[in-house]
Formats: structure tokens, C-alpha cells, sequence
């Protein structure tokens, strides 16, 4: 398959303390038909400068600095300019095996399917690897299963193969008026074009974990619910392809998590008065708050919760929800 050529988008922010292995873990691949295009968004360090001192040594890499504009600005750059049959994403903080695009390409056999390998979380140095079965999913009916089993719960963007001739066809784009859950929303509107996909178990990424990342913060609840809506909207699309029933308990699992981040986001809004994020908790659609929390969920708090929520009541939720920041707090 030494034919085919992969392209590498980096986005690069503010990472000069990770970059480096990074890229080297990239230019070490035992594939070497590839391009890397890292995508400078507007770092404030050294990191653009690390960038280009790669390039000037290796003319399989290539630079683009553009200004600020997140995650999905610059992946969708990359998107734009990059030559290669297929495409896949490494986030600037994580580093991959040096086999990692020789197990990724060995799989490809048709023009309009995914490869999935899910990734080996860091944190603190310790390693988490995912316990998964190799699977491989045909037409609709193998994604079907795909996301009745869970699969789309690794909705990042990296440690997946995609085909840069269907992203480009149905004009696929991570969506940039979102700052949470837009892999998710990008991944479900490529599966809506693939007809196979296959899974596997063997690590080859490694996601570099923190505290700091953007899924441990809060934005404003209207950007917060923009995120829930979107890939809600995408979902259901799916759903609708695939014949599954878009209230199931996959699709509401996926989305809980990111209804969770809604209703801490108007809580935690300090601008808003408490009347009006009693309101917009008590908003919530009916049929979001009876899906919530559908499995899964073992912890005490975690189960009053979804009572709570599933139940509409609403000031009790809002009660709930300040106590739970006021410890965070702490």
C-alpha cells in the first residue's frame, strides 16, 4: 500500500513544550509516504519558530501561520491544502507509535471508509489503554452497530484514517462556530458518506490528557448549547440513515455529557441572574431531560442527578447544580 499517500495535519497552539515529540514521532514512521502540514494558529511562543526549522529540514513538511482561530480553523486548513488520498489528525500535545500510519493505511480497501484505532490516554505519565475488539462494519447495517455499540463515544478527530476524496465530495468541515463537541459533529457527518469501517485494538496513539484542556472548561451557555444542538441535529441524521431510534440509549449516552456541560455553563454564568438560569434550566426540552443520564452513571450524586433531570425538576436541578460548583470550588 506504499502507493497510497497520507497527509498529517498538525494544529499547532502555543505547544513548544510538546511539539517537538511530536513531529519526531511523526518523522520516524516506518510509512514514509506522507506529508506534514503543520498548522501555526497564531501561537504566542515558540512554537511557530519550532515549526519552521523542521521544515527547513525535511521537504515532506510544509508550514502554514495563520491567525488565531482554534481547533477547527486550522484542521480545516489543512483540509484545504493537503495532496494525499487519505488524512488524519495528531493533536500537537500527543506523539503516535512509529508504526502508526503503516497500521492505519493496511487497512484500507475501498475509497469511503473509516479507520479507527482508539487512543492510549496519558495522564500523569500513567497510561489508559481502551479495552476494544476488532471489528470490521459494512453498509449501513455495519455502522449501525458501529454506533449502537458505542464506537462513536471516540469522536476525536485523531488515531482515525480518513478519505480526503469523500470529505472533499460532500464538502465535510469541522464546524468553527462550536468550541466543544465539534469532532464529534464532524465525525458523525463523515460516517453519513462511508459505507465501511473498521476498528482495532493495537496502540498507536498516545492523547496527552490534562486538566487544562478545552473538555475540562466552560464556555457561555449559548455557545454550550450551540455544541449540544448541532451534534443532537447530526445525530438524528445518522440515526435516520441507519433506522435507529434517535431516543436510544447510544445516541442520549453521547449526548448527556454534553447537556451536562449546558446546564454547569448557565449555572456557573455569574452575569445572568438567578432567575434567568432558573429559566433557561427550566427550557430544557422535555424530551433532552427524560434521555438524560440513560446508562452508565454509578456515582450517588451522579444518579440524583438524572433523577432530578429526568423527572423536570427544575429547581431542584438548579439547586443541585450550585451546590456541586460551590465544591468544586473549594
Amino acid at each position: 500500500m506504499d502507493f497510497i499517500e497520507i497527509s498529517v495535519i498538525v494544529p499547532v497552539y502555543n505547544v513548544e513544550k510538546y511539539l517537538c515529540q511530536c513531529v519526531e514521532s511523526i518523522l520516524s514512521q516506518t510509512y514514509r509516504n506522507f506529508e506534514l502540514l503543520l498548522i501555526d494558529d497564531g501561537s504566542k511562543d515558540n512554537s511557530g519558530n519550532i515549526c519552521d526549522e523542521y521544515a527547513k529540514n525535511d521537504p515532506r513538511i510544509r508550514v502554514l501561520h495563520v491567525e488565531n482561530g482554534g481547533a477547527s480553523y486550522a484542521r480545516n486548513i489543512g483540509l484545504n491544502i493537503a495532496v494525499g488520498d487519505w488524512v488524519t489528525f495528531v493533536d500537537a500535545d500527543d506523539w503516535v507509535s512509529s508504526n502508526y500510519l503503516e497500521e492505519l493505511v493496511k487497512d484500507v480497501d475501498s475509497d469511503d471508509m473509516l479507520i479507527l484505532y482508539p487512543p492510549v490516554k496519558v495522564i500523569d505519565g500513567n497510561q489508559f489503554k481502551a479495552e476494544v475488539n476488532d471489528f470490521n462494519f459494512c453498509s449501513n447495517e455495519g455502522k449501525r452497530l458501529f454506533v449502537e455499540y458505542g464506537f462513536l463515544s471516540f469522536s476525536e478527530p485523531h488515531s482515525k484514517l480518513f478519505s480526503l476524496s469523500v470529505i472533499r465530495k460532500y464538502d465535510i468541515r469541522f464546524p468553527e462556530d462550536v468550541i466543544v463537541g465539534e469532532d464529534g459533529i464532524f465525525i458523525s457527518r463523515y460516517l453519513f458518506y462511508t459505507n465501511g469501517i473498521k476498528v482495532r485494538n493495537t496502540p498507536i496513539y498516545y492523547y496527552r490528557y490534562s486538566e487544562t484542556s478545552v473538555q475540562k472548561k466552560i464556555y457561555d451557555s449559548k455557545i454550550e448549547w450551540r455544541a449540544y444542538q448541532l451534534w443532537k441535529f447530526e445525530l438524528e441524521k445518522l440515526c435516520n440513515q441507519l433506522g435507529i431510534n434517535s431516543e436510544s440509549d447510544s445516541i442520549y449516552n453521547l449526548l448527556s455529557s454534553l447537556l451536562t456541560r449546558y446546564m454547569n455553563s448557565v449555572v456557573c454564568d455569574s452575569k445572568k441572574s438567578i432567575k434567568d438560569r432558573y429559566i433557561l434550566l427550566k427550557n430544557i426540552p422535555l424530551v433532552d431531560k427524560r434521555n438524560y443520564g440513560r446508562r452508565g452513571i454509578s456515582s450517588i450524586q451522579g444518579r440524583l442527578l438524572r433523577f432530578i433531570v429526568n423527572n423536570d425538576c427544575d429547581l431542584l436541578l438548579f439547586i443541585l447544580l450550585i451546590f456541586r460548583q460551590k465544591i468544586y470550588r473549594k
